[in-house]
């Protein structure tokens, strides 16, 4: 009986092993690669990645190449005013950058920076912040009076 030759192109991701299948069986999904940043979205016959591989529904009949498909994750940047006027959260796409948002005001008090740590000891330079691992920023909050930082 002549075999054949599936292999998996992970298109950036954890590599999946070629399989060996035999000719008129069909083939079980191998366990799905991984990517930073980017979510599996199945396997394709196609390097546009517009057609989906029907692993229960298609019989192998010859050597075959698939390809991963990939969506890029999208996050949501919350921040924390420290009890000043609310701020949006802002959508960001892994790997980009993102704008500080507008200060928030607070009576008593003057806005000093925002950071990514509840100690505010880690001040956060939005022309480099791409670390999608954190989800929530804080900010400092400065008291006008007294120059104490909460």
């Amino acid at each position: 009986m002549n075999q054949y030759n599936v292999s998996f192109n992970s298109s950036g991701g954890t590599e999946v092993a070629d399989v060996a299948v035999n000719h008129g069986a069909t083939l079980s999904a191998p366990t799905a690669p991984s990517r930073t940043g980017y979510t599996f979205t199945g396997w394709y016959t196609d390097a546009d990645r517009t057609q989906l591989f029907n692993f229960a529904g298609t019989v192998i009949t010859g050597n075959i190449q698939l390809y991963a498909g990939w969506s890029i994750n999208q996050y949501s940047v919350s921040f924390n005013s420290g009890g000043g006027t609310a701020v949006a959260d802002v959508p960001v796409t892994y790997g980009s950058t993102i704008s500080a948002p507008t200060a928030p005001t607070r009576t008593g008090y003057r806005f000093t920076s925002w950071y990514s740590d509840a100690a505010l000891t880690q001040t956060l330079r939005f022309c480099e912040y791409s670390d999608h691992d954190k989800y929530t920023t804080i900010c400092g909050l400065e008291y006008q009076s007294v120059h104490r930082q909460l």
